[in-house]
Order: C-alpha cells, then structure tokens, then sequence
C-alpha cells in the first residue's frame, strides 16, 4: 500500500468516525428524546383537592404506558403547571406553555375561567388542549385548539330540566346560584328549557361567590327560602365549596327539600367536604342522603376498562377514583393516541407537530374514529365537545348510586350536534335525548352465596347455592334472565319474597345450579381461581336496561368479613378469597339468518351482571403432593454427580428411574386437568427435569468415555461444571416459578 492511498483511507476513516461521533448523539437524542404534556391544574389554594385528583389520574396512565414503551419507544413525561384555579394565573401559564419548545399538547385547566383565558393564547399559538371539568360554552366555542371530555353547561342546563320533568315529574323549581359566568350560563339553559317543557320556576337567587360575602349571602337566600311553601326541585349551581356551604344550611331537622346538582356533586372532593360537620359524623349521609347529580361516568354503570382503571387506581393510591380522575384518565388516554395517531417524527417544528396532533383530535368525531375510554365511547363533536354522556346519580349513606332511570348515552354525528352558546341560532337542534324519550332502567341486581358444591377443578364445574334479587322502579320481566354459564337453564318462576314500597319492588329468588368457568391453570397447583356467575335479559338491550350491583338490598355478602369462610367446605382444600359483583358489556351479533340487505353486520349490546367468587388453596399440602415426586427426581438425579466416577450402572438405573417416574407423573397431571391448549407451571418444572436428565446423560457419557481412558483430571472437571451447571438450572426454574405463581 502507497502512502498516498494509506492517507486517504485514514483521513476518509476519520472522517466517517468524526461525522458518527457528532451526529450518533443527535440521532439518539432523536429517537429517545421525551415526548412531553403539560398539565394546567390547581395544586394549591380552595381547589387542590380537585387538582390532586386530577394529577392522581393522569400520572397512572402514564405511568402504564410508559411501562409498555411509551409511544413509539419514546417516553411520554409530564410538566405540571400550578395555576390555583384561577384565571389572572393561567394566562401566563399558557403563554409558557405555548413557548415551550418541545410539549405538544396540554391537559387543563380545571375551572372554566382559567381555560377560557388560557384558550384564547392556546388559539393564537396553536396549542391543542383537552379539559375534563370546564364546561363553560365559551371554552371550545370557536376555539378549534380546544377539546372537552365531558358535557358541557348548555347541555348539562338542559338535561338537568328534561330530567326534572320527565323523569322525577316535579312541575316547579327554585334556583340557588353563584353568580359567576360559568354557573350564570348554566342557570341561563336551565331555565331555557324548563320554560319549554313547563317546569315552573318558584324563586331565583344569586348569591356572590366572594369569600368574604358568602356566608351572609347564603344566609339571606335561605332564609327566603324557608319562607316558601312549595320550593319545588332545588337547583344549586356553584362551585363544592359553596355548594356544600348551601347544603348545610338549608338541611335542618323537619326539612325536606328535594335537592339536583350538576356534574361537580358526583365528585369525591364534594362528599369529602361533608366529613367535618357533627350532624354528617353522628349520621353519615345526614346532609347529603336523597340529593340527585350528573355524572359523566358512575362505576356501577361503566364497562371492563373501568372496572380495571379502579383495581389499578385502588392498588397504586389505595383509594376509590374520582370522576376527576377517572376524566383526566381519559384526557390523557386521548392525547396520547392522538401523538400515536399523528406520527410526529421530532422535526423541531414544534408549530407543525402540534397541529398534526390537533387535526387527530379533530378527526374523532364519530364512533368509528374515536376511542373506547373508561367513561365510555370518546368522540368529539364539530365544537370539540362530548355532549351526550350524562348520568343521574343519588346518594345514599353518603354513596353515589344510580337513579333508577337514566337517558341513555348518546355519541352525536358531526353533522347532529349542537351550538350551546348564548348567540346561537334559534332554530338549534333538540338535544339528542329529546329525540328518544324511551328512558333506560336501572335494576339493582345482589347476589347472596349460601354454599359451593361439587368443585371439581379439572372440569371447571360446581354448584352454587345463592339468594338472588332485584330491586327495581316501576315494572320489570325478570323471566326473561339467562344465565350464560349454567349447565342446564335456570328459570325463575317462583320468588321466595316480594316487597313493595312506594314504587319501588324488591324481588327475590333462591337458586341452587350447576354452572361452568374457563379456569386459569397456566400456575397449576398454584394459583387461584374464579367461580362466575353471568347473566342478562334476553331481549332489552343495554339501552334499555343496565343491571347494577346492589349493596342495599338485602343483607348479604357484602357485610359479612369472614362469609368465604363459611360457603366453601375445609374438605375441598379451596378457600374463598373475595367475591366481587359489577355489571359489563355482552355484545352478539346480529341474527345470521336475517338477510343482511346492506351487507353490514350489526352487534347488539346487553348489560350483563356479573359475580365472581375467586378462591385459593387452603394450605400447602395439595402443592407439595404434586411437586414431590418432580423434588425427588430433581435430588436423586443430583446425586449422580456425588457418585464415584466407575459405578456407571448407578448412574444408568437412577437416570432410567428418574425418567420413568417423571413420565408417568407427567401423564397422571395431565390425564388430571385435560383439554387445555397450554403449558401449566407444573408441566415446565417437568420440563425442567427432563432437561437435567438429558444434561446427567451427556455427563454420564462423558465420564464412562473420559474413565476408560483414564483421564481422571477431566473427569473431575467435568463433574464439578455439571454440579455448577445442575445447580444453577434448578435454582433458576424455581426463581421462575415463583415468579409466575
């Protein structure tokens, strides 16, 4: 090689390495770098416990999918704003935000003020944002960088009066308002559509939301209050704190006012507030109890993804979600795959990549192009809003249960939704729940277990024993109830009781079944199983019928601590661990032998009531009777390597007996729990032993090869890297094993 081309090949190389040594970070820090949200929301001053709640359901989302890759392989991480709720602060929290150059999208702010100023540079800026509490008109109406997760107060104003009206069939209400711009607006659609559907408003009053004043401004209204003799429904529209200053002051021994709420009565941070009066802490649910609020989600109505937020919820933060968190939850969840949807590459056009992101959002408008959340089916109308997703719910000891009847969710179209918004047209659509006057109904469905019977585990079989019923409003066909997982069809023809008060029927039935589970045996003999019981109304739809556990009906499970330890018999060597009710979604589809003119096949959906009774294996003898055999192999085939290095039979009979005996065990375990299409924990620990028998074979030869040549030094190495090898085998498939189960 010339020293001329020897120079060029080293100066072409060094090149090629200075250009990787400069540009490798760039294209790192490309491909891992963060993607960040910010979220805008009150961690301190009257409004922290909101804040709190807020922050509680977004880090756990993010939590989950950061634990899954994040997007892309790119972590999704958090900046948190403190704006204390207040409007004078989240201006410059969003001319901060908008300045960033790297978030791409806000979560917030939590009251209406607060987005309304912020949405403005947002706008101007190009910043989406997503706000699951502010529900001011104001805050999306001509905003298209803004997006709302639940109702907002046009709808809400509306709904509150149809359902008044429609449903608890009162003719007159009164009002009790702050007289802030977001309660005004949301007293201005109540009252709209109470004149429309004769509901008659009795008295009006605003009272001042300064702090200073409240107290006497409260005090002033309900005394004139008191002074009316038919009230009607009381409609209070404030803010918690002020909210529950009214409450108190209207509830007093002898009186029965009739009181609705809108969303911000079915939160946490509202109950919560109750805890610190006598009256509330000698009587739970003395100022409370028999007050109706919207939701835009209830537990006892939710789906499967719900039910698994609250597990996660409850495991992480050792507490039941909020709405507040279970929205925000959400929030993120939406603007997460927006980012995913999006494709964003990092081009350090921070403009460009959030308008990508905001054109994703604009695209979930409808139910083919939104998501399924925890709250339910998310999908934006031509605002940017969710409006369609209110429930009723009522407290009682001071839980938030479900009204007995509720308008069912409706997921507007783009092109059928409306503006709620002080100039808006006077020819505007009726709201969506207006079109349908059919109402949902909600049955309260317990479950009482009296005994399990008849377990046998490798059939994923047994009998249940159990008190079952219904506590319903008006009329309901419970002959028409199938139980999906009975082996024979259970009818309910004869009710053990029937009671009535009022309205409200209380029905009850005893059954005794055979039913069937798909068992869980991937930790086989460790791990626990769930005995379930399903069932649903063949014909109503989940439209029309939602079944709700029940934890007021009867006495049953619900209280009794120690009731696992009393249905299931010692003998079976099983113990119940907890039983746990919720209801869910049954989707079928259409009948097969309809034609489909439109080639299109439908599914219709069923609320489906569900009680799983999850149990476990009392002791350790069941676990050590099956892994003995497998643990005496497991030693023997150990000794081989203790064995001195000329008794090959010794070695040869072990490792023959070892094997036999692993066979015929292998085949006992599978004759017992037959007709899975899966490995069990125990089948690999039997795996394990057939590949420490191969490996003793291999050393047997070895050794046999290595003493008939007389190479003693070998075989000493060999049987010392056989000990090491076994050793670490079994300890790494007991480490496994552990893990697993």
């Amino acid at each position: 090689m010339t020293m001329k081309k020897a120079i060029f090949i080293y100066s072409t190389l060094s090149l090629i390495g200075l250009g990787v040594y400069f540009l490798l970070p760039e294209i790192t820090s490309l491909e891992k770098a963060p993607v960040y949200i910010a979220l805008a929301a009150p961690l301190s001053g009257p409004d922290k416990p909101e804040g709190k709640e807020i922050l509680k359901g977004v880090q756990l989302y993010l939590d989950q999918i950061n634990k899954k890759g994040g997007i892309g392989g790119r972590k999704v991480k958090l900046r948190i704003f403190d704006d204390n709720g207040k409007s004078e602060n989240s201006g410059d929290i969003a001319s901060e935000i908008a300045m960033s150059k790297d978030i791409l999208l806000v979560l917030g702010h939590f009251t209406s003020s607060a987005s309304v100023v912020a949405g403005k540079i947002y706008k101007r800026f190009g910043v989406p944002a997503i706000t699951a509490s502010a529900t001011a008109g104001q805050v999306t109406f001509k905003n298209d960088w803004y997006f709302r997760m639940i109702s907002n107060d046009a709808f809400q104003g509306k709904f509150i009066a149809n359902y008044i009206c429609t449903v608890l069939k009162k003719t007159s209400a009164s009002i009790l308002f702050t007289n802030d711009s977001r309660n005004s607006e949301l007293v201005g659609y109540f009252e709209r559509e109470a004149n429309k559907c004769g509901l008659e408003i009795k008295k009006k009053w605003s009272i001042d939301s300064d702090r200073n004043k409240l107290e006497k401004e409260i005090k002033k209204a309900v005394t004139v209050l008191r002074s009316v003799k038919q009230p009607g429904m009381i409609f209070i529209a404030a803010h918690a704190y002020e909210s529950v200053k009214i409450i108190t002051s209207l509830k007093h021994p002898g009186t029965n006012y009739h009181i609705i709420g809108p969303e911000i009565f079915a939160d946490k941070s509202f109950i919560s507030r109750f805890a610190n009066y006598p009256q509330e802490q000698v009587r739970p649910g003395y100022y409370t109890d028999g007050i109706y609020g919207t939701s835009a989600f209830i537990f006892d109505l939710a789906n499967k993804e719900a039910h698994q937020f609250r597990k996660a919820f409850v495991a992480r933060y050792k507490e039941e979600p909020s709405v507040l968190a279970s929205c925000y939850y959400d929030a993120v969840h939406v603007a997460v795959e927006a980012i995913k949807l999006s494709e964003i590459k990092g081009r350090n056009d921070i403009r460009k990549d959030r308008k990508e992101i905001r054109d994703i959002l604009i695209s979930m408008n409808s139910i083919e192009n939104g998501i399924q959340g925890v709250t339910g089916y998310i999908c934006f109308d031509k605002n940017g809003d969710i409006n369609g997703q209110i429930y009723v719910g009522v407290y009682q000891n001071r839980a938030f249960f479900p009204a007995y009847s509720q308008y069912p969710p409706i997921i507007p179209e783009p092109a059928e939704t409306d503006v709620f918004i002080e100039n808006a047209p006077t020819d505007e659509k009726m709201l969506a729940h207006e079109k349908n006057k059919n109402m949902t109904q909600i049955v309260y469905a317990g479950i009482d277990i009296n005994e399990i019977s008849n377990l046998n585990i490798s059939r994923s079989s047994y009998t249940l024993d159990f008190y079952l019923w219904f506590r319903f409003k008006g009329e309901f066909d419970d002959s028409n109830i199938e139980f999906t997982n009975a082996a024979n069809e259970i009818k309910l023809d004869h009710p053990i009781t029937e009671t009535r008060d009022r309205d409200i029927t209380v029905r009850a039935y005893h059954v005794k079944a055979d039913f069937k589970s798909d068992f869980d045996f991937h930790a086989y003999p460790f791990g626990k199983q769930i005995l379930r019981i399903h069932f649903h109304h063949l014909f109503r739809k989940k439209s029309k019928l939602i079944f709700v556990p029940d934890v007021l009906g009867l006495s049953g499970f619900h209280d009794k601590k120690n009731a696992g330890k009393q249905i299931l018999h010692a003998t079976t060597g099983w113990t119940v661990d907890d039983i746990s009710l919720y209801q869910d979604i049954l989707s079928r589809a259409s009948d097969p032998d309809i034609p489909d003119v439109l080639n299109y096949r439908t599914t219709t959906s069923y609320s489906r009531f569900n009680a799983e009774i999850r149990i476990k294996r009392k002791g350790f003898s069941f676990v050590l009777r099956k892994f003995l055999p497998i643990i005496l192999v497991g030693l023997t085939l150990y000794c081989i390597y203790f064995i001195p290095s000329g008794c090959h039979k010794i070695r040869i009979v072990i490792l023959i007996g070892g094997l036999i005996t692993t066979v015929l065990h292998h085949t006992k375990l599978l004759s017992d729990i037959s007709a899975i299409g899966y490995f069990t924990a125990i089948e690999y620990a039997c795996f394990t032993i057939y590949a420490l028998i191969i490996l003793s074979v291999l050393i047997t030869i070895s050794i046999f090869m290595l003493y008939k040549k007389g190479d003693r030094k070998k075989i000493t190495y060999i049987i010392r890297s056989g000990k090491i090898i076994y050793f670490s085998s079994m300890f790494i498939a007991v480490v496994w094993m552990v893990y697993i189960t």
